[in-house]
């Protein structure tokens, strides 16, 4: 499967709960997209490079991430609850024209 990817310095477990402050264009547009739909994002660790600006180094696995919660933050930013909802082993990345970070996943079965 094909899912936007959101690289953070967090390893998230499932069922683990995971609040999220989000003020990059291109995660906007990837919370709008995803919201209020069966469609999931991964949330991918970071070796080494920033989880704002340009594309890190990130691992191999991930956990795929749906949003259980948001609201509007005080200080103007989105702030989201996602949920850790299954391990996946990333194939492939490529980034898209706004600098959103794609990859295709194979789910893998969580012990």
């Amino acid at each position: 499967m094909e899912i936007p990817l959101f690289p953070l310095h967090v390893h998230l477990q499932p069922g683990q709960q995971l609040a999220l402050r989000i003020f990059e264009p291109r995660y906007l547009k990837m919370i709008s997209q995803v919201a209020g739909k069966t469609s999931a994002f991964g949330i991918v660790p970071i070796i080494s490079g920033s989880d704002a600006g340009e594309i890190p180094l990130i691992e191999t696995h991930g956990m795929l991430a749906s949003i259980v919660d948001f609201q509007n933050m005080p200080d103007g930013l989105l702030g989201i609850t996602v949920l850790g909802e299954r391990g996946f082993k990333i194939q492939r990345t490529w980034v898209m024209e706004d600098g959103l970070l794609m990859g295709k996943v194979s789910p893998l079965h969580n012990a």
